[in-house]
């Protein structure tokens, strides 16, 4: 059920605006991508940085003198809290009071940031909360399934734990847990409640989930012989009854009540908008996964990170869509740069930020100080990445790479926090809704490619692109069946359906065109948008056997992946 890795050469960063046509609810997305058109933002690496950079580093040398995490806090560490860098006035006093209240009812030990979406605050934070919270979902289908005593949770993965090994599963038969049925995958044993079609949906998004983090990470990428377990559910009663927050759709266990460590989620079938808004969070606590057991190795001390670098990480992953053959990333949605854009007041110094302490954390997240800490995190990763054509993307591999192996990341450590100043220059200059507005583009170009390919490869061919989107509206594409290693989740087609007429409703109609060169070729995809002059390709490949080998989205023109910026260049008015 393995899909291979496909060979898509996305372009940099990008984001598009799009509207819920029905519920007339705007989402933006944004990816982070391993190559760049030619347009680079004049915020990166300003004249000047060299020198600041320098004597921040200066600055920085006595700061940062061991590993985050661990102990010999100076006096100036110990009350940082105190220094105003949280929400101010009566928001902050209720946030505190509703964190505090959600803390405690998690635990100590409990994932900061479920603790956080849990308390559920208002304001500019509370769609963000709600969405990867799956509160979202509630515009499609009402969720009834409230238990009025629910069970204590079990501990979330916490920063140096040691996981609860699961019960040993026997050779060939999966034994059935919390009365769900269980399987067997390349990496993963999953417990299911859904339907045949949907477990098997999530199980290759799982996979493509996992060979994605392995490949991101290869550097420190360290798997040991332990359970991945994951459990799906489709009401919330089940859910709660397994040891499931209330509150939430999903999280990651480390263990502690006897179940072993474990992946759980909720959730809806029957309504792509829900399933949309579930994917992320399964990306998110799927990395902490990922992160604890085959980086981590189950929580070995000399290969552990901190956990503002773990939060920050699965939150840029709430941002990856897998396309059936390969993932769009380096996305920021609308909502994450809009919440980081107003989080900004609250951010912590880049010294305290990588030195922060567990307790530290959990003392900001009962303060209610933690939410633009994460958006600090997820900032500083795509800053790093990226600014100035990935300059710095070398000091943060680095980084990821000492901490993961055992080694003295004291000095990198020192490095990423004298960037303070060019970090803050570039996030009030480039980090808005539309700093990477042609992504969704991306997205839709990948969607449909994979599609395209596999109708070509069972011999259907389309007039033109309307006639290929009139098809797929009618559920007329050929697929190969369920069990089929060709076989695409019929999700797929809804989200590209989905993608195509929320970038309409958005950005006004835009040209989706498929050509033929020569009577029995391949077809090419061509998406273009001439209000940001915007053009991409989509091409496959298939084996001697007729099957997908691989597809390619290009980018033909792309005057700026910030679609804002874009329309400048091009001279758009309206």
């Amino acid at each position: 059920m393995r899909r291979k890795a496909s060979k898509i050469s996305w372009g940099s960063a990008a984001a598009a605006l799009f509207v819920l046509a029905a519920g007339s609810v705007f989402l933006t997305i944004v990816w982070e991508a391993t190559s760049q058109p030619d347009e680079v933002d004049s915020g990166y690496g300003a004249a000047g940085d060299e020198g600041a950079e320098q004597e921040e580093l200066s600055r920085q040398s006595e700061a940062i003198t061991s590993r985050p995490g661990e102990s010999g806090r100076d006096e100036r560490e110990a009350t940082f809290f105190d220094e105003g860098n949280g929400r101010s006035g009566d928001r902050a006093k209720e946030d505190s009071a509703e964190r505090a209240a959600a803390a405690a009812d998690w635990g100590a030990d409990s994932d900061p940031l479920l603790v956080d979406m849990a308390a559920g605050g208002e304001g500019e934070d509370s769609l963000l909360i709600e969405i990867i919270r799956g509160d979202q979902q509630s515009q499609y289908v009402p969720d009834q399934d409230v238990d009025s005593q629910p069970s204590q949770p079990a501990s979330v993965i916490e920063l140096g734990a040691v996981l609860e090994v699961p019960a040993p599963v026997g050779e060939g038969a999966v034994s059935p847990v919390f009365g769900l049925p269980g399987r067997k995958t390349e990496h993963f044993t999953i417990y299911s409640q859904l339907s045949e079609q949907a477990t098997v949906d999530i199980a290759l998004r799982l996979e493509a989930m996992y060979d994605y983090y392995a490949e991101r990470f290869s550097d420190v990428y360290s798997p040991i012989p332990f359970e991945k377990s994951v459990f799906l559910f489709n009401n919330r009663a089940s859910f709660v009854a397994a040891g499931g927050h209330p509150t939430m759709p999903g999280q990651f266990m480390s263990g502690g009540d006897g179940a072993g460590a474990r992946l759980m989620m909720i959730f809806q079938e029957g309504n792509i908008g829900a399933f949309m808004s579930s994917c992320p969070l399964m990306y998110h606590e799927g990395f902490h996964q990922f992160q604890a057991i085959e980086i981590s190795e189950g929580g070995n001390p000399a290969r552990q990170w901190p956990l503002w670098l773990d939060e920050a990480y699965a939150t840029v992953f709430n941002n990856i869509v897998w396309t059936g053959d390969g993932w769009v990333d380096g996305m920021i949605r609308l909502e994450y740069a809009d919440s980081s854009t107003n989080s900004a007041d609250g951010f912590i110094k880049l010294d305290k930020l990588l030195s922060i302490t567990g307790a530290e954390w959990h003392q900001m997240t009962n303060a209610g100080q933690i939410w633009p800490v994460y958006m600090e995190g997820m900032s500083l990763i795509y800053f790093l990445n990226n600014a100035n054509n990935g300059r710095h993307s070398s000091l943060l591999d680095n980084y990821v790479e000492q901490l993961s192996t055992g080694k003295d990341a004291s000095r990198s450590a020192r490095r990423i926090a004298a960037l303070q100043s060019s970090f803050g220059r570039w996030h009030r200059k480039s980090m808005n809704i539309h700093i990477t507005g042609a992504k969704y583009y991306e997205v839709l170009t990948a969607l449909a490619t994979s599609q395209l390919a596999r109708a070509h490869a069972k011999g259907q061919r389309f007039l033109s692109g309307g006639d290929f989107l009139d098809k797929a509206r009618a559920s007329q594409l050929r697929m190969a069946p369920v069990g089929d290693d060709q076989w695409l989740p019929d999700s797929l087609r809804q989200e590209l359906l989905y993608y195509h007429n929320s970038l309409t409703a958005s950005h006004q109609a835009f040209k989706f065109e498929i050509t033929y060169a020569t009577m029995g070729a391949k077809p090419v995809l061509r998406v273009s948008q001439p209000r940001f002059g915007l053009i991409l390709e989509g091409t496959f490949e298939l084996d001697g056997d007729g099957n997908v080998e691989s597809v390619d989205v290009e980018y033909i023109k792309c005057p700026s992946l910030d679609l804002a910026i874009a329309k400048k260049k091009v001279g758009t008015r309206d």
